[in-house]
């Protein structure tokens, strides 16, 4: 049995960069609501609004992962959810940030995470040979 690989590893380090940015934000962004607006209404609104894009394009999102280039998938919601979060924290910042848009771009971001998850599950057949499948699988 040879080793995971150079590829295994990259792809494992960064879905792991991805998960913790992810993680956070969907810790903070729900605290950040409740403490602007001190509503556990709207945190829950948020709630389903993140679950929303989940239950529409779940069954989609896995087709298109198969048909099309997994890796320039990964790649290009990365980047898409990294720049929509990018938009937020500046909106933010220079204070015009709105519940609103908010809501808005949080729809963006978990449309673009539903395309991102099917795609980085089947991505591991193609990087490692299929006797690293189940170790690889166990790290991953």
């Amino acid at each position: 049995m040879k080793g995971l690989g150079r590829n295994f590893w990259l792809f494992t380090t960064g879905r792991l960069v991805s998960l913790i940015g992810s993680g956070v934000q969907a810790l903070a962004i729900p605290l950040y609501i409740l403490d602007i607006t001190g509503s556990g209404a709207m945190m829950g609104t948020f709630s389903i609004v993140t679950m929303l894009p989940r239950i529409l394009f779940g069954p989609i999102a896995g087709v298109l992962g198969d048909r099309f280039n997994r890796k320039l998938i990964m790649i290009y919601m990365d980047f898409a959810r990294g720049a929509a979060i990018l938009t937020i924290a500046y909106l933010a910042n220079i204070e015009a940030l709105t519940i609103t848009l908010l809501f808005v771009f949080q729809l963006i971001v978990s449309t673009l995470d539903i395309s991102f998850d099917p795609a980085t599950a089947a991505m591991l057949p193609d990087i490692i040979e299929e006797d690293n499948l189940m170790r690889g699988n166990s790290i991953r």
